[in-house]
C-alpha cells in the first residue's frame, strides 16, 4: 500500500520534476493539480498524506488560500492533519509567518531537490507511514440467505459477489461525476445503487445514500459531508 501525495503546481515541468523526486524517495501514489480549485476537489474526494503547494498559482486562488480551505475540509470531514509544504522561489520571514497562519507547515525553496525533500521528511516522519486501513465490512450472507433465498447461502454469496462488483464500478463512476461537479448525476447514480443495497442488508449504505437523496429532493443542495460519509461507507466494503 502506498501513501497519497498531491502536487499543486501550475507549471507542468516543475510538477513533473517534483513528481519524479517524490517517486524516487517514497512509495507513493501521486496526483497533480494545476489550480487551487482542482486541488480542493481532489482533497474533497479523498485524503492525502502529503501536499506540495505552489504559492504563486497562475489562475484562481493562490496556494495560501487553497491551504486555508484544505484545513477547513479536514475539520469538516474529521480528517487528520496533512503536512502541506509551500513551494516558492522567494520567501521572507513575513511570508513564512503568513503561510503558517494559513495552515502551511513549512516551505521548500525552488528549485526543488532531493536533499530538500529529505529534510522535509525528517521533520514529518509520519509522511512515510501508511494510512490506517479502513475497517473492512462484510455483507451478512446468512441474513441475505434467510431473507431472499430460503436459507440458501450459495445463492446469497453469489448475490453478494455481484453487488460488490457493481459497487466498485459505480463508485468509480460517482467519483468521476463528482470531480466534474455533476452533482445531480451523482445523486442519480446513488439512487440507482440504493435499489441494490436493499437486497443485501447493507443498512449503513442505505442510511448514507438516503441522506444524500432526501436532501437533494428537498432542494437543499448537494451535501459534501453526506457525500463523504457515503463514500467512506462504500469503501469499507471494498477494502
Amino acid at each position: 500500500m502506498s501513501i497519497k501525495v498531491l502536487i499543486v503546481e501550475d507549471n507542468l515541468m516543475a510538477a513533473n520534476i517534483a513528481k519524479g523526486l517524490i517517486a524516487a524517495q517514497m512509495h507513493a501514489k501521486i496526483e497533480l493539480a494545476d489550480s487551487g480549485e482542482s486541488a480542493l476537489n481532489a482533497v474533497k474526494s479523498h485524503p492525502f498524506q502529503l501536499i506540495l503547494m505552489d504559492i504563486g498559482l497562475g489562475k484562481g486562488i493562490d496556494g495560501a488560500i487553497t491551504t486555508r480551505e484544505i484545513r477547513k475540509i479536514e475539520t469538516q470531514y474529521h480528517r487528520p492533519h496533512c503536512p502541506i509544504y509551500a513551494l516558492s522561489a522567494h520567501v521572507t520571514e513575513k511570508d513564512e509567518a503568513y503561510y503558517r497562519s494559513m495552515g502551511i507547515d513549512g516551505t521548500l525553496i525552488k528549485p526543488l531537490s532531493s536533499s530538500k525533500l529529505s529534510r522535509m521528511v525528517a521533520e514529518h516522519p509520519e509522511i512515510l507511514k501508511e494510512p490506517k486501513p479502513l475497517n473492512k465490512k462484510k455483507l451478512d450472507i446468512d441474513a441475505i440467505a434467510d431473507t431472499l433465498f430460503n436459507g440458501d447461502t450459495k445463492l446469497a454469496q453469489a448475490l453478494a459477489d455481484d453487488f460488490i462488483k457493481q459497487l466498485s464500478l459505480t463508485i468509480n463512476e460517482i467519483e468521476n461525476l463528482y470531480r466534474a461537479k455533476q452533482y445531480h448525476d451523482v445523486v442519480d447514480e446513488i439512487q440507482k445503487l440504493l435499489g441494490s443495497c436493499t437486497y443485501t442488508q447493507a443498512d449503513d449504505l442505505i442510511d448514507a445514500a438516503n441522506k444524500i437523496i432526501n436532501r437533494h429532493k428537498e432542494y437543499q443542495g448537494f451535501s459534501e459531508q453526506y457525500y463523504q460519509g457515503f463514500m467512506r461507507a462504500c469503501r469499507q466494503y471494498l477494502a
